[in-house]
């Protein structure tokens, strides 16, 4: 079954108003629209089904940083290299790399380069990279709070545990990805929804706890999970791993 186009219109705001921040939770504050995902990750023109959620100015900056490096890290991976939104997201990527404020992440991202001695189709020699798995969990959880907005209508409990991974590769499937699709099969109520061609999620929920997929490209996968925080973890956001705590969260 194809997934629903995501409603570009549910918890939508428009310009700057008052009310609650799909993120923190404060209420009573100026809020601005954020879209989700964020909207760098996409090609102009913007998908018509781009949502949008109330966001305060302190998590709208919070986010920004750790988005731009994900959407050039990612853009970079040969995976992506032929998707539609990477293509048109290219010449943006390369004028924000080379502006003068950027040039220490632009060094940083050489530092943690290396040749493959593989060349491309094209000629170009083939690079890896040594990511940040954690800048692009946070964009991971980014995506996943504003998601749980749109699908519930009400910001991450404070008291509920984030979960949040970042797979490279889901062939053969790992211990974490069979996890979670045990913890989606439990669940009775499961949502499918796509924001144009880049981005799509799944997400199964039950007694309060949901287990997510995101995809970004049609080769980068998040799996996250909200849910009550088990005996003994402390925090509220990708405070363990592993698929045991998967288990535990919805057992």
């Amino acid at each position: 079954m194809r997934p629903k186009q995501a409603n570009c219109e549910k918890g939508s705001v428009k310009g700057r108003n008052t009310r609650t921040c799909a993120y923190c939770g404060k209420g009573g504050i100026a809020v601005t629209r954020d879209h989700v995902p964020p909207k760098l990750l996409f090609a102009k023109p913007l998908p018509d089904n781009m949502p949008t959620v109330p966001c305060c100015e302190f998590c709208n900056a919070a986010f920004k940083r750790d988005d731009e490096y994900t959407r050039t890290v990612l853009a970079l991976d040969l995976r992506a290299s032929a998707h539609r939104d990477v293509l048109g997201s290219m010449p943006m990527i390369a004028r924000s790399l080379s502006y003068p404020q950027a040039v220490g992440f632009t060094r940083s991202l050489l530092r943690g380069s290396r040749s493959t001695g593989i060349l491309a189709p094209g000629g170009a020699p083939v690079m890896a990279m040594t990511l940040s798995v954690q800048r692009i969990n946070a964009t991971g959880e980014h995506i996943v709070r504003g998601l749980h907005y749109l699908e519930t209508r009400k910001p991450v409990d404070s008291k509920s545990l984030v979960l949040v991974r970042s797979v490279a590769s889901w062939d053969p499937p790992t211990p974490l990805l069979l996890a979670a699709a045990r913890m989606y099969r439990k669940c009775l109520d499961k949502r499918q929804r796509e924001v144009g061609r880049a981005f799509s999620y799944g997400v199964g929920i039950r007694d309060g706890k949901s287990v997510w997929f995101l995809l970004l490209y049609g080769c980068h996968l998040w799996i996250a999970t909200i849910g009550d925080r088990p005996g003994g973890l402390a925090g509220n956001s990708q405070a363990a791993g592993g698929d045991a705590t998967l288990d535990r969260l919805m057992p």
